[in-house]
């Protein structure tokens, strides 16, 4: 309900005469969330790799004070299941908490006296970092997916209006602002780099994907209240590729999908479905967040880290994002790569306050607007009807008109790239690893990537 009001609880463990204080919407979560500061604490004191040998197995050749901290982090481990995630959680907790702090206080400001938009489901921003510096780049929210009526053969409409998609997005607009730089002689502005053909990120420069809630479909099957996690590994179903459905939320597996989308049968009522966030997620961990437009310019991009904003299991995430190809990804051009994002949460889990109405906005802001573009999730456009920032024939244009005007990886031109199309498949490596991608999903029986009408890429450059 509107106003209704989400328990917090708060629970405190004390190690040593110092207090650990974590809070959670569920005991179990508050108890989880103080043994995970105590632990992290204790672990500055004793190396990981003097603690710790495979899973929670702790050396023998301690003594003393040394022992004691041991006996406490065994303890704390079984509570936290931290020792697992030792490794891939290498993030430091205070740059994750403060990456959660600016994408929520961000949103705040965006949406302060417009309580319309200020409630939602799911909140996603990224940051970038430069050593000991943070610039946080987008803010959004959203949940769901276009309406199929509402399919643009143009490309400005927006299909996907969940938050971490369009949070990527805000991402490819900041990226083209970069390249912009290169054309201005304001190249030392920029985080991009000129190499021998195209650009690079320049070194130290790094992005963090934050995420209030574990994002949809493969990261998010499990239930929050059995332990031992790892002991269904083997369970049917888990690392299948899933997709959303078209008003209706949730996800399904895609094997139980056995039909192609095709743009009339969308049209005369058939459900729409788009590709889940936890495979999204994992595309981008192979093919760059970059996208494959910007791919003529750029060399592939990953997110340094994914933070969580509440106390998910980060095994379930990091399975859903890179874990469950890793065994069988292969073929990848010399460029492309997995990435394996360093994993962690945040300490305070933001509560959230959806109702109905939040659940058909999206806010999106991109760092220099001033303020948040609102799109309508069943339409893919704003109020008014007119086409998003972020939608494909509003970077496309972005894109084209960098063509001439800077060096491609590829030599690529306008003659070649006029349709949206031909310049997303004419970056040959992209495409190259986008299909060995699709391949490994289906080599490892995970399932076939659904695409949507072809139709809705046929468009030209509005210009």
């Amino acid at each position: 309900m509107v106003g209704e009001t989400v328990p917090i609880f708060t629970i405190a463990v004390e190690v040593d005469g110092k207090t650990y204080e974590g809070k959670g919407r569920t005991k179990k979560m508050a108890k989880h969330a103080a043994a995970e500061l105590a632990l992290r604490d204790i672990m500055q004191f004793r190396n990981a790799q003097e603690i710790y040998q495979d899973n929670n197995t702790f050396t023998s050749n301690v003594t003393g004070r040394d022992n004691h901290f041991v006996n406490v982090a065994h303890e704390l481990s079984n509570i936290s299941n931290f020792g697992y995630w030792q490794e891939q959680m290498t993030l430091p907790q205070i740059l994750a908490d403060k990456i959660g702090k600016m994408v929520n206080q961000k949103f705040t400001e965006l949406t302060r006296n417009k309580s319309r938009y200020a409630r939602y489901k799911v909140l996603a921003g990224i940051v970038q970092t430069n050593k000991s510096d943070a610039k946080l780049i987008c803010v959004t929210t959203g949940t769901k997916c276009i309406s199929g009526d509402h399919l643009s053969v143009h490309g400005r409409a927006l299909n996907d209006c969940h938050a971490e998609v369009v949070a990527r997005r805000c991402l490819c607009d900041y990226l083209y602002k970069q390249l912009e730089l290169h054309t201005q002689n304001r190249s030392a502005e920029s985080v991009l780099e000129h190499i021998k053909k195209g650009f690079r990120l320049k070194q130290g420069i790094q992005f963090h994907l934050y995420i209030n809630m574990a994002p949809c479909g493969d990261a998010t099957i499990f239930s929050p209240h059995e332990e031992n996690v790892d002991k269904y590994s083997n369970r049917k179903g888990k690392g299948q590729l899933r997709a959303k459905i078209e008003s209706v939320s949730g996800t399904i597996p895609v094997e139980n999908y056995g039909r192609i989308q095709t743009w009339d049968g969308v049209l005369m009522g058939q459900k729409l479905l788009t590709m889940s966030c936890s495979d999204k997620i994992a595309r981008w961990n192979v093919l760059g967040v970059q996208g494959a437009l910007l791919s003529h310019f750029i060399e592939p991009i990953y997110f340094h880290s994914i933070v969580i904003g509440n106390l998910q299991d980060c095994s379930h995430v990091y399975r859903a994002v890179c874990g469950r190809i890793e065994n069988t990804i292969q073929g990848l051009p010399a460029s492309f790569r997995l990435n394996k994002p360093l994993m962690s949460r945040t300490t305070v889990s933001k509560s959230r306050q959806p109702d109905k109405k939040a659940l058909k906005y999206s806010v999106n802001w991109t760092i220099g607007q001033r303020e948040a573009e609102v799109i309508n999730c069943k339409t893919g456009k704003d109020k008014l009807g007119k086409p998003s920032r972020l939608s494909k024939q509003e970077l496309f244009k972005k894109f084209f008109s960098l063509l001439g005007k800077l060096e491609t990886i590829d030599d690529a031109d306008q003659n070649q790239c006029r349709y949206y199309f031909d310049a997303k498949s004419s970056v040959r490596d992209y495409s190259l690893a986008k299909n060995q991608l699709k391949d490994t999903f289906v080599r490892a029986q995970l399932g076939s990537w659904i695409k949507k009408p072809f139709e809705q890429d046929m468009f030209e450059v509005d210009i």
